[in-house]
């Protein structure tokens, strides 16, 4: 996924505090991971850009070794091998999978790190097939996933209380690999940075220009090689921002298009007209997960659950004849450059 344009040269759960400053040397590093791409903008960090890139690497290393779905030796991959029973991850994974789960828990199953069976079964993802699954098979995927099954037990580990049940990351790790980064930028001392990994970002302090940095969200589009438009351009300064939508992976089933969202509650795809969903939170986990959730609850739930969280805020393109409408949430304008989002 990769539904933002960088407007400007290329947070962390708490980016430190810095006040405007003049223009300085900022350094530049990207590379690959996790089926994507990922860069890092910053300036004046203590360390060599040799060392800055063996540490960020690291990081995203790890994080893969511990949250892919395409690695047969990552611990969510043992995980879903794993028989009924506790399992012990590192201290990591079993972070990101708790925040998954309270994730899930808050939106009451919309979003769910377990339905990486029903993903398969329409077509996506590490394990996907080719062909519309039956009834049968959908009442298979159905009883082998549910978040709720999964428990913390008092020893740490996670009780899985089916040997079915496995755990799908994707919709989450992204954001958090992002925040693992900002979190050692900052350590370092950086006075701004830009990091961005497949679309999902965190920022702070002065871009390259001077002020906020500009970041463009892709206009929907249906086919590869349709051009490329704007639908609106965000300022960040201090946060996260994170995009899903339904145009980066579909196909199509009998001449109806489907799109990758899978909305676990009824073990379909998501079917409301909503395009893609913009969310800017404080840290990027959390605006990663809550983008994916929001593309299963529509514009009008996804609009009311993110008007119940004051540190969130969130912009909709909902499909209609000709073109998209916008949506957005009461603050999000404070974000956007109204000339483009009009």
């Amino acid at each position: 996924m990769r539904p933002i344009l960088l407007l400007t040269l290329i947070g962390c759960t708490a980016p430190p505090a810095v006040a405007p400053t003049a223009p300085a040397a900022f350094t530049q590093l990207n590379g690959a991971a996790f089926g994507t791409t990922w860069s890092v903008t910053v300036r004046q960090v203590a360390a060599t850009k040799a060392d800055l890139a063996t540490s960020i690497n690291a990081i995203l290393a790890r994080i893969d070794s511990g949250m892919s779905t395409w690695r047969d030796d990552s611990e969510v991959s043992r995980f879903a091998r794993a028989p009924a029973g506790p399992f012990f991850f590192s201290a990591e994974t079993a972070a990101v999978v708790s925040r998954a789960l309270e994730v899930a828990r808050e939106t009451a199953g919309a979003f769910d790190p377990t339905v990486g069976p029903l993903v398969a079964l329409w077509g996506f993802g590490a394990k996907a097939r080719r062909t519309e699954p039956t009834p049968a098979e959908l009442d298979a995927g159905r009883a082998a996933i549910g978040f709720s099954r999964l428990r913390w037990l008092v020893d740490g580990s996670l009780d899985k209380t089916n040997a079915a049940l496995s755990l799908d990351l994707s919709a989450i790790a992204k954001g958090y690999a992002v925040d693992a980064i900002a979190a050692e930028l900052a350590r370092l001392g950086a006075a701004a940075a830009l990091i961005e990994i497949g679309g999902e970002v965190v920022a702070w302090g002065d871009s390259p220009r001077g002020g906020a940095w500009k970041l463009a969200i892709d206009s929907p589009r249906d086919h590869p090689a349709a051009a490329t438009g704007m639908a609106a351009i965000v300022t960040l300064r201090r946060g996260a921002m994170a995009t899903s939508g339904d145009y980066r992976q579909f196909r199509f089933i009998g001449g109806k298009r489907l799109q990758h969202s899978i909305d676990p509650r009824t073990g379909r795809p998501a079917d409301h007209g909503l395009a893609s969903v913009t969310v800017i939170a404080p840290d990027c986990m959390t605006a990663d997960a809550y983008a994916t959730a929001l593309m299963v609850l529509g514009a009008e739930a996804g609009l009311a659950f993110v008007e119940a969280r004051p540190l969130v805020e969130a912009l909709f393109l909902v499909r209609n004849k000709g073109g998209f409408r916008r949506i957005k949430s009461s603050k999000m304008g404070a974000f956007l450059i109204q000339a483009k989002i009009d």
